[in-house]
């Protein structure tokens, strides 16, 4: 599966620019955060559930047969401490 990635910075704005920049349609984030472009530019769970329900009144498919082919990955986030955080600043 070929799917692109991009990092940005939180927000909205950073999000629709890189959506606009890359000519892409959708986003999405581990903690369900999704924008769907052609439908609002601000994430929206509600609309992204409706979609999911359009996909299964419109394939006449359950959601099981929607997503037993999809692999699932095991995410982990770890926090730590920077005893220095010169990386961080900018370069002059």
């Amino acid at each position: 599966m070929d799917i692109s990635f991009i990092c940005t910075n939180i927000g909205d704005k950073f999000i629709y620019t890189i959506l606009i920049k890359q000519q892409w349609k959708f986003s999405a984030e581990f903690s369900g955060y999704i924008i769907l472009l052609n439908k609002n530019t601000t994430g929206d769970i509600i609309l992204a559930s409706i979609e999911i329900i359009n996909i299964i009144i419109n394939t006449n498919k359950n959601l099981y047969n929607l997503h037993y082919k999809m692999y699932l990955f095991t995410q982990k986030i770890i926090n730590f401490l920077l005893k220095k955080n010169n990386f961080l600043k900018k370069k002059k």
